[in-house]
């Protein structure tokens, strides 16, 4: 009887992790930094991602608006952090709040799936992400960072 309610929790835990789209964004653990193809900067060292990412650097050299597109999937989104941005979640959601009701910036756009960023970043112009270094991107998108 034991045996049976473990096999029940664990297909549970199974159908629960299927629903719920996290084997779908398997993750490696590296992250790259990706962009529009009009995108002007060819290369961006950690400070300038850093810097773009906390709202600092709101415009790319020929003067395009930056837009800024975050990943819903939370490790991607963790080692990006870790990675470029050197703060936590709360602290990041922190900065773009205060960032907002300043008026310094807007909120990021987040997409959920990996399809679904890379579409939107080869479609907008000054678009900026981040995604598993996995990835095989189309045509429309540069990689800025690895």
């Amino acid at each position: 009887m034991k045996m049976k309610f473990k096999i029940m929790i664990v297909a549970f835990m199974l159908c629960e992790v299927m629903v719920s789209g996290r084997i779908s964004n398997a993750f490696a653990g590296d992250v790259m930094i990706i962009a529009n193809k009009e995108v002007p900067a060819e290369h961006l060292g950690w400070e300038e991602v850093n810097g773009i990412f906390l709202g600092k650097i709101m415009r790319w050299s020929n003067d395009d608006r930056i837009i800024i597109v975050l990943h819903s999937n939370d490790d991607i989104h963790e080692a990006f952090l870790k990675k470029y941005v050197k703060r936590t979640a709360t602290q990041f959601s922190n900065v773009w709040r205060q960032n907002m009701f300043t008026g310094k910036g807007r909120i990021p756009v987040e997409k959920n799936s990996d399809a679904e960023l890379i579409d939107y970043v080869s479609k907008t112009k000054g678009a900026i992400s981040y995604i598993s270094s996995d990835v095989t991107l189309p045509p429309g998108i540069k990689v800025l960072a690895k």
